[in-house]
């Protein structure tokens, strides 16, 4: 770009700035940005560690030392025979005529939760260890919505990333069932305050362009914590141990955040236009323009700072009714997705034969699915897609009833879910940008925060829903449940205005002009 002519812009707004001095990344700033999304592997593997730190004893786990147990068991006994003999038919005693020598701990074993009892429903105190991740997550993102719009994005990622690398620091000396749920749920709660904040940080420091870039990559970047907490979990024999190598391995991926500037959109919310030049001109510098922060003039963002108060915030959600029912909609799609995408992944162990195998090719269908998805995204636009993806998610869920055996553990059920997942992550990953762009720089912190703490309850129920409940009611419910809050969404992104390479709302007045000036189309 010629140095004259840059000088000579000015009173143009931060996206259009970024667009201007960042039109042709350079590799440096490039690895810069997207570098930071590395803490997302983290996400990934400490979400999904309980299941690898939680194994079930399995045929060959159990040692008889009584003779009377040796006429039950042997080295082809299954687990649920054992748990008949034990607490059923009550024809064993643990510690008397049966011990269980495992390969690998597992808490599982050590809270001695691996069979149902009269008086305690294991398999549900299991999940509850899986689930509460969430509910720390829904306390972290609504911590999130007062302190991404207040302190910044950066510095809510150091807070939520020290308590997370606390929490499962002391996840290496646990034994008591109390104090673990304690620490997933802290787990939970810093790790979705820190990487919400990071990605709502990168998505601002990339011109409107590259978004779909960034979210695609953020989200290939979680596929790879499937693979190395495949890998950790496999390979890892005690369950303490894998909380010890979450702590560790979020250590080392968060690095490349601290290098990371504040967003310059933050900046502007604050009323600090001097901090937000100077961010855009380190941005310049790093791309090889020569703008200083003196050729750089900023055109006011609508009062930005003006919108900063949380409680002014949620009082514009009622003064601005579009702004009120298009983050409604997209809350109802994030729980939807969460609550589907979860039920899955926590559900492996007994949709698939082999569970390592579960989440190896859950990360290769949601890797396909981010690329091929990402493409439909970036040519046909955001609502379209989100469309397509509803309408794949209805169509699995309701496959997924009906029962077919294919032999060795698999089952017609095994590839839907599947399938399944991949709409599913398709739609995550959609929902995701769409979020970034529907909201207002204003409240951008404010909607991601509600829109991520309502997955977060989704998240919550998924695994109960897909695994728990459906013993209960069977899977038609289950998934035929799931099927009907997928048509219900499907109907909301039809309202929602299509975004794509459209100027992001600074405030909510621009977003009431937004939807004035669209015309409802459904290709």
């Amino acid at each position: 770009m010629d140095e004259k002519h840059e000088k000579q812009s000015s009173g143009m707004k931060v996206d259009d700035w970024l667009e201007k001095i960042a039109k042709k990344p350079s590799p440096k700033y490039s690895i810069f940005v997207f570098s930071s999304t590395l803490i997302w592997i983290i996400n990934s593997y400490s979400t999904y560690v309980s299941v690898f730190a939680g194994i079930l004893p399995d045929e060959g786990d159990f040692t008889c030392i009584s003779d009377e147990c040796s006429s039950f068991v042997n080295d082809k006994t299954n687990l649920s025979t054992v748990c008949k003999l034990l607490y059923v038919n009550k024809s064993l005693e643990l510690g008397v005529d049966l011990k269980i020598t495992p390969q690998r701990s597992s808490f599982a074993i050590d809270f001695e939760m691996f069979c149902d009892k009269e008086e305690k429903d294991h398999a549900a105190m299991k999940t509850l260890i899986s689930s509460i991740y969430f509910a720390g997550s829904f306390v972290g993102l609504l911590t999130g919505g007062v302190l991404y719009d207040s302190v910044g994005r950066k510095v809510s990622f150091f807070f939520g990333n020290t308590i997370a690398i606390t929490a499962s620091v002391v996840g290496t000396f646990c034994h008591s069932y109390v104090l673990l749920i304690v620490i997933r749920f802290f787990q939970g709660y810093g790790n979705l305050l820190a990487e919400t904040g990071v990605y709502v940080l990168s998505m601002e420091l990339v011109p409107a362009r590259y978004r779909n870039l960034m979210n695609g990559f953020t989200q290939s970047i979680w596929c790879i914590g499937y693979l190395i907490g495949s890998l950790l979990g496999y390979l890892i024999t005690d369950w303490n141990y894998l909380f010890l190598s979450c702590a560790l391995l979020q250590l080392v991926v968060s690095v490349p955040v601290f290098f990371l500037i504040e967003s310059p959109r933050f900046y502007m919310i604050k009323g600090n236009k001097d901090a937000a030049r100077a961010t855009l001109e380190t941005i310049a510098r790093m791309n090889g323009s020569k703008l200083t922060a003196k050729d750089i003039h900023i055109e006011e963002d609508g009062h930005l700072e003006d919108k900063v108060a949380t409680i002014q915030q949620l009082r514009e959600f009622v003064s601005y009714p579009v702004m009120m029912k298009e983050t409604g909609i997209q809350m109802f799609a994030w729980g939807l997705l969460s609550m589907s995408f979860y039920g899955f992944n926590f559900g492996w162990g007994s949709i698939i034969p082999n569970l390592y195998l579960g989440y190896v090719l859950a990360a290769v269908g949601e890797t396909i699915a981010y690329i091929l998805g990402g493409w439909l995204i970036a040519y046909k636009g955001r609502r379209l897609s989100m469309i397509v993806f509803f309408l794949g998610c209805i169509t699995t869920f309701l496959l997924a009833i009906i029962n077919v055996d294919l032999g060795k553990g698999w089952s017609l059920e095994s590839i839907i879910c599947l399938v399944s997942l991949s709409f599913v992550s398709a739609g995550y990953s959609g929902i995701y940008l769409f979020t970034s762009e529907l909201a207002p720089t204003s409240h951008r912190g404010m909607i991601f925060a509600l829109c991520s703490s309502a997955a977060r309850l989704g998240s919550f129920l998924g695994p109960f829903i897909l695994n728990n409940l459906r013993d209960l009611i069977g899977k038609g419910l289950s998934f035929g449940l799931l099927a009907v809050l997928a048509f219900f969404a499907f109907l909301g992104m039809l309202y929602l205005v299509d975004t794509h390479e459209k100027p992001i709302p600074d405030v909510p007045e621009d977003v009431d002009k937004r939807r004035s000036e669209y015309k409802l189309k459904f290709w």
